[in-house]
């Protein structure tokens, strides 16, 4: 057991700790060139997909035709995560050149560690893997809320934007806590009892993700809404100005693999 973990074991709500899946080579130890065409900064031209684009839940048996739609439209996600080859790094493509004075040098954007995209990968893979998510788009396993400890909270809030983001997705201690199946409609129909995959995927629909080994837990909030959704990790603070938003597309960035499938998606953060 990972010493990171212990901590969270003695709070009773850990129902399930999955390992990452086998011991292979991290998808980014070397990044190829097929991903540096790949991984490129969203433009002014492209018609750039957002978070979400609908409201309401969909139904369960509509979402399989959603997934392979979006997944071939020639949208792809805005302010995405793109790779710079001249410094060899991951970069955010938000803006965080907003809210400076006028003529203020746009700071360089953050780089994303390496390690952080690894086990994010290895977060997807477990959690469909393990039947938690299906779809890796903002109807499913779509964002992620990122928590660090209070220790790291004090240190980060002396930090600048950039120096910040990079500083929490460094440590090992920082956990993404993900709500899958965000607008799945998942409240019993008629059918009596209600069907148990659409219970299983109520009751897991809390996925957290550790940033030591990619290894996913699950939490549970019954004592909330019915629709069983934790927002708090005890011992841990939420970084509100940070979200982890994905979405799959033909032309993704990264690549995480669903059964026999490989399927490609494209972060935002």
């Amino acid at each position: 057991m990972s010493e990171l973990m212990k901590p969270l074991f003695s709070l009773g709500a850990l129902l399930l700790l999955v390992a990452p899946l086998g011991a292979q080579e991290s998808p980014l130890a070397e990044v190829s060139a097929e991903q540096t065409v790949r991984c490129t900064p969203a433009n002014d031209r492209e018609s750039g997909r957002y978070s979400s684009e609908r409201e309401g839940a969909w139904p369960t048996a509509l979402m399989p035709a959603e997934f392979e739609r979006t997944y071939a439209e020639s949208k792809r996600l805005s302010r995405r995560i793109f790779y710079a080859p001249e410094a060899s790094e991951f970069l955010s493509g938000e803006d965080y050149a907003r809210g400076l004075p006028s003529g203020s040098a746009s700071p360089m954007p953050p780089r994303i560690p390496k390690r952080f995209l690894m086990n994010m990968v290895r977060h997807i893979e477990a959690a469909i893997s393990a039947g938690y998510a299906q779809w890796v788009m903002w109807e499913d396993m779509g964002h992620g809320h990122i928590f660090i400890p209070q220790d790291l909270a004090t240190e980060c809030s002396q930090l600048s934007a950039g120096a910040r983001i990079e500083r929490i997705l460094s440590d090992e201690r920082t956990l993404v806590l993900y709500h899958t199946a965000e607008e799945i409609d998942l409240r019993p129909g008629a059918n009596n009892p209600p069907d148990p995959a659409v219970r299983f995927r109520l009751e897991n629909r809390n996925v957290v993700g550790d940033n030591h080994e990619g290894a996913i837990f699950i939490r549970q909030n019954w004592e909330g809404p019915s629709t069983n959704t934790v927002r708090q990790i005890p011992g841990y603070v939420e970084i509100t100005d940070m979200l982890l938003i994905l979405q799959a597309h033909r032309d993704g960035c990264f690549t995480y693999r669903d059964g026999s499938r490989q399927l490609r998606f494209d972060v935002r953060l």
